[in-house]
């Protein structure tokens, strides 16, 4: 351990910002020989030097730099997480943001989700897709429930995908929250109500439950009121309705008849 701790503080010692701004400079040249020395050196001169490429991220202007920089910062591992740590603090713009929840993202750590949970409720919509990016490339066991709380909070114009999603994967509680959100969707933003409602009644038939059912009875009832038969959203709820009904009858133990009395026959004595 002192042996690390020595060759790590050797490492600091030598990551001066002339020597890392050339590196960078170096490694951000794709037509550069010495790309691959540089980016090793990079990564082995400690925390200054990520702290140096963190930055160098934020202040860049140019994309194509921006995505390199992506790619390496990564390579550190956990021992970035302090740094990103201290710029989210600081409430930098919104692409700052979502370029930190890819880094994150990209360390490939399910545990690290609580760094990125309070942006679902961030103002621009980029930032939420990214949280959701973040969400699926984690994974993990919690990877369901993280996309039932992101319904909750992304803008309506996100929810489409999500419904899509986790129709595919299922489970009581994803029904669940699909009634949750057809019940609420007067609230929807107007342009995108008529497309995440069929959405919604497209994934919910395969979720059977009564209340379900009275999710999509309210929807057809709705709909009976202001538009005709060939109304595409009230075809896709009458849809849904049928399958619900359907699945409900077929899981529903057969009724008991009443037992049939046989009158005996009485043989004479």
């Amino acid at each position: 351990k002192l042996i690390r701790r020595t060759i790590i503080k050797l490492h600091n010692s030598l990551a001066d910002e002339t020597l890392l701004r050339s590196l960078v400079e170096v490694y951000l040249d794709r037509q550069e020989d010495r790309r691959d020395i540089a980016r090793s050196l990079l990564t082995h001169l400690g925390s200054r030097s990520s702290a140096f490429l963190v930055q160098s991220l934020v202040q860049s202007q140019d994309r194509e730099k921006r995505f390199a920089l992506l790619e390496l910062i990564p390579s550190f591992g956990r021992s970035i997480i302090p740094i990103l740590d201290r710029c989210l603090e600081q409430n930098p713009p919104w692409y700052v943001i979502r370029n930190i929840i890819i880094i994150i993202s990209r360390l490939d750590d399910p545990d690290l989700y609580s760094m990125v949970r309070p942006y679902l409720v961030h103002k621009d919509m980029r930032v939420q897709q990214q949280v959701l990016n973040c969400i699926n490339r984690m994974g993990g066991s919690l990877m369901r429930e993280r996309m039932i709380e992101a319904l909750g909070y992304i803008n309506d114009e996100l929810k489409q995908q999500v419904v899509i999603q986790l129709g595919n994967i299922g489970g009581k509680d994803v029904g669940e929250a699909f009634c949750t959100l057809l019940e609420k969707r007067a609230g929807f933003t107007k342009f995108i109500e008529e497309d995440l409602t069929i959405a919604l009644c497209t994934k919910i038939k395969f979720l059977p439950s009564q209340r379900a059912i009275q999710a999509v009875k309210a929807v057809i009832a709705e709909r009976l009121q202001y538009h005709d038969d060939g109304d595409r959203v009230l075809l896709a709820a009458q849809d849904a309705l049928v399958s619900l009904e359907l699945k409900d009858s077929e899981s529903r133990p057969p009724a008991l008849l009443p037992p049939k009395v046989t009158a005996r026959k009485v043989l004479p004595d």
